[in-house]
Parts: C-alpha cells; sequence; structure tokens
C-alpha cells in the first residue's frame, strides 16, 4: 500500500525526500560549524595560559559604575 503511494505520487515523494536530505544536511553542518568555532577559541584561549587572563565586572548589579577602567585585566 505504501509503495503503491508512493510510486503513484512520485514528484511529491520526490520533493518530500529531498526536503529532509536538506533539513538533515543543513543541521549537521551547522553543527560542525559551531563545533569547529567552539574547537578553534577554546585553542586560542589555551595558548593564553590558563593563569594569564582575568575578567571581571565593571560593577555589580545594583551599584553603580565607577570610573576603573577595563573589565578584563592581563596578567
Amino acid at each position: 500500500m505504501a509503495w503503491r503511494s508512493l510510486l503513484g505520487h512520485r514528484m511529491r515523494a520526490f520533493l518530500s525526500m529531498l526536503g529532509i536530505i536538506i533539513g538533515i544536511s543543513s543541521v549537521v553542518s551547522s553543527m560542525a560549524v559551531g563545533e569547529g568555532a567552539r574547537q578553534s577559541i577554546m585553542n586560542e584561549i589555551g595558548k593564553l595560559g590558563n593563569t594569564t587572563l582575568e575578567i571581571r565586572p565593571r560593577h555589580r548589579l545594583g551599584q553603580q559604575a565607577s570610573g576603573y577602567g577595563a573589565g578584563a585585566v592581563a596578567g
């Protein structure tokens, strides 16, 4: 019964299959690009060393900002 339906509506079956293939390919490609970017960023941070970079907030929530300069200090 399913084969009969697929053979009877070949164009619809082809377009459905094409849509599924394009959808899966785009999800896999997006995940690969995201993972590559994550690894690249982690490698760059790793080159700095584990005690080189200290990131501090400029001001805490509920407090006014003071004129202390940048929020990140390299050491």
